[in-house]
């Protein structure tokens, strides 16, 4: 292969790959499908103001990127994604996940990394709390972090 190509192929490549990735996830993040992004502090790392303390453990601290998603209620094939945030590398598991309404939410995939959950079509309490269950491959520790789902009413 010509060496001047190389290059500009590489770069081409390289924009390709980000254009996908981007589209991807701006589609994933403003349709059916809403992604959490999990940040977790250990007891013994300084945590940024806005990181809420656990549900049930002691000294860990976490943060949902976002805080919240909405739903509107007409939309179909809703689900969830919760993930880990980039920067934890692979400390944490993720161990189950519970909702306040379980008739309404059905478990699509869980990894270790990634927990996906389905919400019901039909109509759901306008928030929905879940509870989920992380590991500390470090210490042992199992921990609770809990987000929000709002269902928005029509006016």
């Amino acid at each position: 292969m010509n060496k001047s190509l190389i290059k500009p192929l590489l770069l081409l490549w390289s924009l390709s790959i980000l254009l996908v990735t981007h589209g991807t996830l701006a589609n994933n993040q403003s349709g059916n499908i809403k992604v959490f992004s999990l940040s977790v502090f250990s007891p013994d790392e300084i945590a940024p103001i806005d990181a809420k303390p656990v549900e049930v453990g002691e000294g860990y601290r976490y943060r949902y990127n976002p805080e919240s998603h909405n739903f509107d209620p007409q939309q179909t094939q809703r689900e969830i994604v919760f993930e880990f945030a980039a920067e934890l590398d692979e400390r944490y598991e993720f161990r189950w996940i519970t909702a306040d309404q379980p008739q309404h939410v059905s478990l699509v995939d869980k990894q270790s990394d990634k927990i996906t959950v389905a919400l019901d079509d039909g109509e759901i309490a306008p928030l929905t709390y879940f509870e989920v269950w992380v590991y500390d491959t470090q210490t042992g520790e199992v921990f609770m972090c809990d987000p929000v789902i709002v269902i928005r009413r029509p006016k």
